[in-house]
């Protein structure tokens, strides 16, 4: 089904929606697309976009499905297939929203939903198969072609490979929808491969406790995620890819995702990442993670002692109505599931591990956070200094009253208008934005961004991000956003990511020609003060992240870590 997006400021963008199908240029190449063998399984290209010059291989099977016995389990290796898959069978994963985001659960059909869901897209520029087939826009006669390595910056050859990782609260989400990459294809001129993937969400992907640890695989979602980027590593070269040149991108969840990795203690598998407001709810207190996994093993029936081997016997439509109703009936803002600190693959939160020197270093960095990002998460209830108070002590239930009170002081009530922007000034700054202050800290020389087009609240940047893809999408941002000759903005802006992506500097195939041209975009560590880009309203401008001296002492208190009550 096709996407409608809700057109209120007060409504986040992150949400997925079903893939539309996207134009071809005949009926020719459409019946005669290109094979490739990937070993265990053959894929022909489901669709060639004549505006943007590339061809689309959906819905390929990064991992086996994880039902029956796979359920909860790491992901496994792909099982082999016999026939040609034209990519027309995917799944989105089970998706479920809390009661903020409950309106989204309109813009999602169930029937395209499932836990067979390990799918991955790659879009690959048209020149490639036309150089490797011989042709030129006309019929490949279904032929099976294996890319040879071309000339890159890697050590395999091929060109960059651009990876999304979607966001949606860990709950929401899928790969395609409104995150169509025709726009970065066209920016990209035919010099970007592009991938992108599911991931198991909630319950499916994030469950935790004593039984999960012992049985099953913790965080198993962002072990999807790693399954996938292996995938990229054993087969992109067929796509005419560099495995060794390879860039994330994520936006929220997404950009949490890569947080994570970098953090990991397993090696990364990718060279550079684009993190796009970073939201991390941190979730570390095993008793409340024992008490997440009971409710939901209660909502399915499964509470007995046997409730780990109850829950891989139940019926998958039952986990999924479980999984939607413990999403739902969380605090405010929250998601209930997520990323969890688990001592093996996420052994502490991100933030702490950043702190202390143990992450992954040979990366480059672009991270970014928008001006606005605590809104959307915020209670608008909370209106009473009392309400204010309550709801500082549940998100912070392990710290001390000296620590409550130290946290409640770098806040001052004088400084806001309400105590809702008090309370969204906390959240934006503990979940979202000072973990642009960590990953500059981090990695030296950072590519810093913040995104000011108004109203600039959580989520509102992927309007920019994947302009030119989605109709739906670009008329919510142009409904939202104001901005003077946001097209152009749209594409200056795709033109530093998309350069970055290529390159490892966004300066290299920049835009500099239209209403909205680009600027040079510095280093955090190339100018004094921390230089970061401004995308505003009018274009482009410097601003500098030591500017806000408040911000960094109050991130200095997050980072610090006492409220985890450690």
């Amino acid at each position: 089904m096709y996407c409608a997006i809700v057109l209120s400021i007060a409504v986040p963008l992150f949400g997925a929606c079903m893939a539309a199908p996207m134009s071809t240029t005949s009926d020719t190449i459409v019946s005669s697309m290109p094979i490739v063998d990937l070993g265990y399984a053959r894929y022909r290209a489901s669709m060639y976009e004549d505006d943007g010059d590339y061809y689309l291989f959906s819905n390929i099977r990064y991992a086996a499905p994880p039902t029956g016995s796979r359920r909860f389990q790491y992901p496994e290796p792909p099982l082999y297939e016999e026939d040609v898959n034209d990519g027309s069978v995917g799944y989105a994963c089970h998706q479920a929203t809390n009661i903020q985001f409950k309106w989204l659960d309109l813009l999602a059909n169930p029937e395209s939903q499932s836990e067979d869901c390990l799918f991955l897209d790659v879009t690959v520029p048209g020149w490639i198969v036309r150089d490797q087939m011989g042709i030129f826009n006309t019929s490949v006669s279904n032929a099976t072609i294996t890319l040879s390595p071309l000339n890159g910056s890697g050590s395999s050859g091929g060109l960059p490979v651009m990876t999304w990782i979607h966001g949606g609260g860990f709950t929401f989400g899928e790969k395609a929808g409104v995150h169509n990459p025709k726009g970065l294809m066209k920016i990209a001129q035919g010099k970007l491969v592009y991938v992108a993937f599911n991931y198991r969400l909630g319950a499916f992907g994030f469950l935790g406790g004593k039984e999960v640890k012992a049985k099953g695989a913790t965080n198993a979602g962002l072990h999807d995620q790693r399954m996938a980027l292996d995938w990229i590593h054993q087969h992109i070269e067929k796509f005419g890819g560099n495995p060794d040149d390879v860039t994330v991108m994520g936006e929220s969840a997404g950009a949490s995702s890569i947080f994570h990795h970098l953090a990991a203690p397993e090696e990364v598998q990718f060279r550079r990442a684009i993190l796009q407001s970073t939201a991390s709810y941190p979730q570390y207190d095993n008793d409340i993670l024992e008490s997440q996994y009971r409710k939901f093993a209660s909502m399915t029936g499964c509470d007995s002692d046997d409730s780990f081997e109850c829950l891989m016997s139940r019926d998958g439509a039952d986990l999924a109505e479980a999984n939607k109703d413990a999403v739902y009936d969380t605090l405010y803002g929250t998601f209930q599931f997520g990323p969890y600190v688990d001592r093996t693959y996420v052994p502490l939160l991100p933030l702490f591990r950043l702190g202390y020197g143990t992450y992954n270093r040979d990366v480059q960095i672009m991270a970014a956070y928008n001006t606005d990002e605590g809104f959307i998460f915020s209670d608008p209830t909370v209106v009473t200094t009392r309400q204010f108070d309550a709801l500082v002590q549940r998100h912070f239930p392990n710290a001390t009253e000296d620590i409550i009170k130290e946290a409640k002081d770098l806040y001052p009530a004088s400084d806001y208008r309400s105590n809702f922007r008090r309370v969204s000034s906390i959240i934006a700054e503990w979940i979202v934005e000072c973990n642009s202050l960590y990953l500059e800290a981090a990695y030296p020389g950072t590519y810093l961004y913040r995104f000011s087009v108004p109203p600039a609240i959580h989520s509102v940047d992927l309007a920019l991000t994947f302009w030119g893809g989605s109709p739906l999408l670009a008329k919510a941002g142009q409904t939202i956003l104001i901005a003077d000759n946001l097209a152009d903005l749209a594409v200056s802006f795709q033109s530093y990511l998309v350069s970055f992506a290529i390159s490892g500097d966004p300066n290299e195939y920049r835009l500099t020609e239209n209403s909205m041209p680009t600027i040079y975009f510095p280093k955090s560590n190339e100018w004094p003060g921390k230089p970061m880009v401004d995308v505003g309203k009018k274009g482009f401008s410097y601003l500098s992240l030591e500017d806000d001296g408040p911000v960094a002492k109050r991130c200095e208190f997050w980072q610090n870590g006492a409220w985890t009550g450690r």
